[in-house]
């Protein structure tokens, strides 16, 4: 049994075979391999960049030119022409161009299907002024003389029937100013009775009230003048108790010294026991005296300050039993002077109550008057100015016949402008680049109706590195090249741009950079150059500038 268990512990505790071993090794090397691969890699790319930094360096330093992408405009940009904005949604009835055409500045480029309906509208305009210039001459004939008589019997009608009117309201209005008059008087008259009434009752009150008061200061300056005096007495004896105190403290102290001396006498034997205990007598009767006089002191500042608080209580309940006494006065004043007050608000309120109902009886009838004044005023007016209607021509009618005319006027001539806006124009002269919009088609919002290019003038738009734009100036010389043509183009620098953003004309390398970041600089092409080109707006050039 032991022989067994001794066995299987050493079989345990084997050590491993050479096959795991060798695994281990193998392993162990491959990852020193990569190790070592991987720091060749980066060294080597290390160098390549060096060594690119370095050819870059030489090649800036030895640049004559600056070249870049770009594309060929005409003068001005490419102009999309549309139609104005108050004719959106139109649609194109004509077009009278095709693309590759030449057009003047002012030439109409395409007519649209709003032409029908505003000549329709001009047309009506133009009757209207016709309308209005009639009016305006039969205003400027005048009337007929058979109806100026009769126009002025209704104006005298219309007199006489104001002044009966205006007489009958008067007399109405002057009886209720009469009556609103006695009303007011008598109304007046009760409120100064209730005014007398309450004056001759304040002034009892009042007077009841001066003897209640100048009672209480009397008898308040008697109890004032009782405290003064025992506050005096008070003073008084706490001064002559406090010299007695003193005196005999210093009595006291007289006799402590004198004993302490006779103690130390005694202690030596210069003198008896007996004449050392008379002086310790003298020293106790001394204290006792001493406490007897504070104790006289104490005992006569408490009787005269209970005196004073007594007398204190006296004046403050005759004080509070006068105040009593006058704030009853004081109310019975208030009280009555509120009822008298009261009676008086009473026919004040009468007053102006009757003031207030006769002023608007007689608001009413003046109302009336004034309106029967002005009804018959109007009537007289309308009448008189029909009479003048009749009877003359007056300027204001032809001015305002002769205004309606110029409205009319107005009106045809802004017909005429918004049928002006159905044609539309070329701004500039040019060539038609792009048709967008045909006959019969809605208008494109977007790209307009055509595209016009000023061709005779073209310029190269550059898109220049943001790196290289510092060594671009205005004036210098550039040739542009392209597959499409033979031969380079020449220009000028004409104007550098002064906002960067990324690249417009995409190059046919995959490996260049889409995202960078460029300068546009315009570049005007000499007048063979641009002939040369004339047709190909929008080409992809390649732009090289002398620097």
């Amino acid at each position: 049994m032991g022989k067994e268990s001794r066995a299987k512990d050493k079989s345990y505790f084997k050590p491993p075979g050479r096959g795991v071993i060798g695994l281990a090794i193998a392993a162990t090397l491959l990852t020193t391999g990569f190790g070592f691969w991987q720091v060749s890699q980066i060294r080597k790319a290390e160098e390549l960049k060096a060594a690119a930094a370095t050819t870059a360096a030489t090649t800036a330093s030895t640049r004559t030119s600056v070249t870049a992408l770009g594309r060929l405009t005409p003068q001005g940009e490419v102009i999309k022409l549309s139609a104005p904005s108050a004719s959106e949604g139109a649609r194109i009835e004509l077009l009278k161009v095709e693309e590759g055409d030449r057009v003047s500045q002012g030439q109409i480029i395409a007519v649209l299907d709003t032409r029908d309906r505003l000549q329709a509208i001009l047309q009506q305009a133009d009757k209207e002024v016709k309308v209005k210039q009639a009016e305006l001459a039969k205003i400027q004939a005048g009337a007929k003389t058979g109806q100026i008589g009769a126009q002025k019997a209704e104006v005298a009608k219309s007199q006489v029937q104001r002044q009966r009117e205006t007489e009958g309201e008067g007399a109405n209005v002057a009886r209720l100013e009469a009556q609103m008059r006695r009303d007011i008087e008598a109304a007046q008259a009760n409120v100064a009775k209730f005014e007398a009434q309450l004056q001759r009752e304040t002034e009892a009150e009042r007077a009841n009230l001066a003897k209640f008061e100048a009672q209480l200061q009397r008898e308040t300056e008697v109890q004032q003048a009782k405290l003064a005096r025992l506050e005096a007495q008070v003073r008084g004896e706490i001064n002559s108790q406090n010299a007695t105190v003193d005196r005999l403290k210093a009595e006291l102290a007289n006799a402590q010294a004198e004993e302490q001396r006779n103690k130390e006498l005694s202690e030596t034997g210069a003198i008896s026991a007996s004449a050392y205990d008379t002086k310790r007598l003298g020293v106790e009767t001394g204290r006792q005296k001493v406490k007897e006089a504070e104790a006289i002191l104490e005992k006569t500042v408490q009787t005269l300050r209970q005196e004073i608080v007594e007398t204190k209580a006296t004046v403050k309940q005759k004080v509070e039993t006068g105040k009593q006494e006058i704030n009853q006065s004081r109310a019975n004043l208030k009280r009555k002077s509120e009822t008298g007050r009261q009676e008086i608000n009473q026919a004040t309120a009468t007053l102006n109550q009757k003031r207030e109902t006769g002023r608007e009886q007689i608001n009413q009838a003046e109302a009336m008057l004034k309106q029967k004044a002005e009804t018959g005023a109007e009537q007289i007016n309308q009448a008189k100015a029909t009479l003048d209607q009749i009877a003359e021509i007056r300027p204001e009618d032809v001015q305002a016949a002769q205004a309606a005319v110029e409205s009319a006027i107005a009106t045809k001539q802004k017909a005429q402008v918004d049928l002006n806006l159905s044609y539309v124009k070329a701004p500039v002269s040019g060539y038609v680049l792009k048709v967008h919009t045909r006959q019969g088609e809605r208008i494109n919002t977007q790209d307009g109706i055509v595209e016009l290019g000023r061709t005779d003038q073209m310029y190269a738009i550059a898109e220049v590195y943001e790196t290289d734009i510092a060594k671009v100036r205005n004036g210098q010389r550039a040739t542009v090249t392209s597959s499409v043509f033979a031969g380079t183009l020449e220009g000028t620098v004409a104007r550098i741009g002064k906002k960067i953003g990324k690249k417009d004309v995409l190059n046919t390398d995959p490996a260049a950079d889409t995202d960078a970041r460029v300068i546009e600089v315009r570049i005007r092409l000499d007048p063979e150059s641009s002939q040369k080109v004339a047709e190909l707006t929008n080409l992809q050039v390649e732009v090289k500038i002398a620097i």
